[in-house]
């Protein structure tokens, strides 16, 4: 299956930029992304999103009191387009799994997400989540191997003929998008960021420099 590149974002023009680009396989989106993109209007952030790029665009959940609210919430992000995928958190009750299966049912496409553990990720799997989100650099910092973790999780996908999809988040660095697909990740999904800093090498702007400069050169001869 091809590699795909996410981006992480809640900034429209970060995303046309991009997509102009052909970068944008999908979007993903959380509570503290938006809360950066002060004044913009939540669903009409996600509709232009949607209907700019037709490429799944994930949205979290902002509550998890209940199954039936969280059902709730779901069904109404879902209605607003057909490319929405809803972001269920691994809550530590364990009601995130029981909303992955029942969207499921109800033909929700879901992002199961805020994942540190390769245990977290296979409860995720079995659940039938479309999209299993480790979170790299989290995981690190709470003491776990992210690259062991996309591993075996690969392994488990294959091996058991799971039809979920890992993604790999929480990029601090250009080297993590590589080490992830490396390890065997699907998707990773990075802020615009980073993917500015992946076009940017040094050694390839002072080569690009140098041509130019012999160019001009070649001309005046």
């Amino acid at each position: 299956m091809a590699r795909q590149i996410f981006i992480d974002t809640a900034n429209i023009e970060d995303i046309k930029f991009w997509k102009e680009r052909g970068i944008c396989d999908g979007i993903t989106t959380n509570q503290k992304l938006f809360l950066t993109e002060k004044g913009v209007d939540f669903k009409r952030t996600i509709q232009q999103m949607c209907n700019f790029t037709k490429v799944p665009v994930s949205v979290e959940l902002t509550g998890h009191e209940s199954i039936e609210k969280m059902i709730k919430e779901a069904k109404m992000y879902a209605a607003w387009n057909k490319y929405i995928v809803i972001k269920v958190p691994m809550t530590p009750d364990g009601m995130g799994l029981t909303v992955l299966r029942k969207l499921k049912k109800l033909g929700i496409k879901t992002n199961a997400t805020l994942m540190m553990s390769f245990e977290q990720m296979v409860l995720a799997i079995i659940s039938g989540a479309t999209y299993a989100s480790i979170f790299y650099n989290r995981s690190k910092d709470a003491g776990y191997d992210p690259d062991e973790i996309i591993k075996r999780t690969r392994v488990f996908i294959d091996v058991g003929s799971y039809k979920s999809q890992i993604i790999t988040g929480s990029i601090r660095d250009i080297r993590d998008v590589g080490n992830a697909f490396a390890a065997g990740s699907d998707i990773v999904t990075t802020p615009p960021k980073i993917l500015d800093l992946m076009l940017k090498e040094e050694m390839t702007i002072k080569t690009m420099e140098e041509f130019d400069a012999a160019w001009e050169v070649f001309k005046k001869n």
